[in-house]
């Protein structure tokens, strides 16, 4: 089977996506700049490094490499969004790692994610003051030029409403399903802002699902989304009453809405034969259960070898 390194490995989607691919009989290195919380949480070979300092990097084999997937970025949580962090690890972070992609020998598969916010950018412009928006918006534009002249496979994943155990406390949905379970208030925003909510394991495989389906020798550009726009609160709504919980304990105030409320975009263009297997409801159950789930593999007979 390949070789794959996966950055942001010790994050919410990268330490899943490790063990999936293990589960799927790669090889897998993991790098970030922090080791994981646990070492079940490891791949067997993990790199504590960092793309924009280079700090690290020597213990990649970066020649037996088949594939890359990128998904260590910085400013996804509102508390991280930092000029110069942003501008540090989304952008010369990549750009170090596209550098060492045209180096080396493999031409590893580059399967890149970045967010569907940049759509926006230009009919919204201040979403231009996002450190994390813009740098991931300049990061994306090097990626499609990079591909141009890269002798490898390029796939860029559009990522939407993300959600599944294991994701940050703060987060919006482990925040109320938290407050939920304990019978306290939940304090959000109006919730009206409509979001394509797609379940962590249907991230998985569909990030597989591009890498294959990139795999063309061209630039390839997919949506991992379920393709349905569902608003925040009929989510918080519908966790509530699996729950058993009264819907009194949310507390909608639209004064703590943010300017992206009315942000809507879903999924359009899903990677060749892949399709959400969980819809709301089979997430939200599982997401209550505590349960990972296993995210349904693309058939072995289109896994890149």
């Amino acid at each position: 089977m390949s070789h794959c390194l996966v950055t942001g490995a010790s994050g919410f989607i990268g330490s899943r996506l490790c063990r999936y691919l293990a589960s799927l009989g790669h090889e897998v290195t993991g790098m970030d700049v922090r080791p994981p919380v646990t070492a079940a949480a490891s791949p067997a070979h993990f790199v504590v490094g960092n793309l924009a300092t280079g700090e690290g990097l020597e213990g990649i084999e970066w020649d037996r490499l088949e594939a890359v997937f990128h998904l260590a970025a910085a400013g996804v949580k509102a508390t991280a969004r930092e000029w110069p962090l942003c501008i540090q690890v989304n952008v010369l972070g990549t750009l170090r790692l596209l550098e060492l992609l045209a180096q080396s020998a493999s031409a590893p598969a580059l399967i890149y994610t970045h967010t569907f916010y940049e759509d926006f950018l230009t009919t919204t412009p201040s979403l231009a003051e996002s450190p994390y928006v813009l740098s991931k918006y300049t990061a994306s534009q090097v990626v499609r030029q990079f591909a141009r002249h890269y002798r490898g496979a390029v796939a860029t994943a559009k990522v939407f409403q993300i959600y599944g155990p294991g994701d940050a406390s703060a987060n919006l949905i482990p925040y109320a399903l938290a407050g939920l379970r304990q019978g306290e208030l939940v304090r959000v925003g109006s919730g009206r802002g409509r979001r394509d909510w797609l379940y962590v394991s249907d991230a998985l495989s569909g990030l597989v699902a591009a890498w294959h389906a990139g795999m063309a020798r061209q630039l390839r550009a997919f949506d991992l989304g379920a393709g349905e726009l569902i608003s925040i609160r009929d989510v918080l709504l519908r966790m509530a009453e699996l729950l058993g919980r009264s819907a009194s304990l949310l507390d909608f105030d639209p004064s703590r809405d943010r300017g992206d409320t009315e942000l809507v975009g879903k999924a359009e263009t899903w990677p060749d034969g892949w399709r959400p297997s969980f819809n709301l409801e089979q997430g939200l159950r599982s997401l209550i259960a505590g349960c990972e789930g296993e995210a349904k593999t693309v058939p072995a007979s289109t896994h890149p070898r």
